[in-house]
């Protein structure tokens, strides 16, 4: 987690390209009592989750300079908290010397109810959700990319992935206020005829090439192990 920023771009880079949107969403809500709730699921340790609440905060502010806010940032509990929470009161962070504007976290798993029911007003999910709930073990011996799956591996990563998407928008679906906003950000996919299964998708360049640095490792793992000799028999009269 130390090198998160440094491997992190796309994630930035897609917080960075939502900002407007965040701000005139947050600001279309209209004041909000008690407090106004951000919750970013799925945030991570880095920069990438300070600029995602960075722009709801700040066109909330602009309407309602001194209504209460609330950050929750929302994540598992390998997530590197220390970090996002020194980043987040440090120099580089957000709302600093707001004393309407207090930070939480919420630990679990996204596709579990995380904070209470009708309690947030906006939400953010900045590519989080290609991963799923679980791992599946698969009979795949020629990638580790979903997206280049067949047969039954395919069908069977298809219903998980299906299954998780309906328990995550239901989650999120009772846990938003009537009249909150979700904004979601993943991979995604578009026809191509010339691509495995027809559909060309996010990140399978280095998904495939990883596919085959896996392939070339086993394969010299393989060749550089002895082959055993048969055992020895001996016969007694």
């Amino acid at each position: 987690m130390v090198d998160y920023d440094r491997n992190s771009p796309v994630q930035q880079a897609l917080v960075s390209r939502h900002a407007d949107r965040i701000r005139r969403l947050v600001a279309s809500l209209g004041e909000v009592r008690p407090e106004l709730k951000i919750v970013d699921y799925g945030c991570g340790p880095g920069h990438s989750a300070i600029e995602a609440v960075r722009p709801a905060i700040e066109g909330y502010r602009a309407r309602f300079p001194k209504s209460p806010i609330a950050v929750c940032h929302a994540d598992q509990p390998g997530n590197d908290w220390n970090a996002l929470f020194a980043l987040a009161a440090g120099p580089e962070g957000y709302g600093k010397g707001d004393e309407g504007l207090r930070t939480e976290a919420a630990v679990g798993s996204f596709y579990d109810q995380m904070v209470g029911e009708g309690s947030v007003d906006f939400a953010t999910c900045f590519m989080a959700t290609q991963w799923s709930s679980r791992a599946l073990r698969l009979h795949a011996p020629d990638t580790v990319w979903f997206a280049d799956l067949e047969g039954e591996a395919r069908a069977e990563m298809a219903r998980l992935a299906r299954a998780d998407w309906v328990r995550f928008l239901s989650c999120r679906a009772s846990e938003l206020r009537r009249g909150g906003y979700l904004l979601v950000s993943t991979l995604g996919a578009v026809p191509d005829a010339g691509e495995a299964n027809g559909a060309a998708v996010s990140g399978r360049g280095i998904y495939r090439a990883m596919s085959l640095v896996a392939k070339d490792m086993a394969m010299s793992l393989a060749a550089s192990v002895p082959e055993r000799a048969p055992p020895k028999t001996t016969r007694s009269m």
